[in-house]
């Protein structure tokens, strides 16, 4: 899916992911972010990527979910 203009995207439900883990799992299942942004300095500057939500992403979730690695990227 390619979004010329953000408007585009009221109304469709959207996945807000904060995980590298999480993001690059999705990647790596074909999935593909429509945009990223970056928190503020308060919040570490911790980039957020945004997913439409789909069938395939909440079964890669509930995937993810249940086979989740324990230890995290800092």
């Amino acid at each position: 899916m390619f979004i010329e203009n953000i408007n585009e995207l009221e109304g469709v439900k959207k996945y807000i992911c904060g995980s590298p883990n999480l993001c690059k799992f999705l990647e790596q299942n074909g999935l593909k972010y429509v945009y990223s942004y970056q928190l503020s300095k308060a919040r570490n500057n911790r980039t957020m990527w945004v997913f439409i939500m789909t069938p395939e992403l909440s079964e890669l979730l509930t995937q993810w979910s249940q086979n989740k690695p324990q230890n995290r990227v800092k």
